[in-house]
């Protein structure tokens, strides 16, 4: 039980932080478009 909690934890974390930086990068890159635009 505790072994399942933890991993499910670690996916799921592991899962948000890289569609946080997904979401950083998608904005970065907008905004270097719109500049140069």
């Amino acid at each position: 039980m505790n072994k399942k909690k933890i991993y499910f934890y670690v996916v799921f974390c592991g899962k948000k932080s890289r569609m946080l930086k997904n979401i950083f990068l998608d904005r970065f890159i907008e905004n270097k478009i719109f500049k140069e635009m």
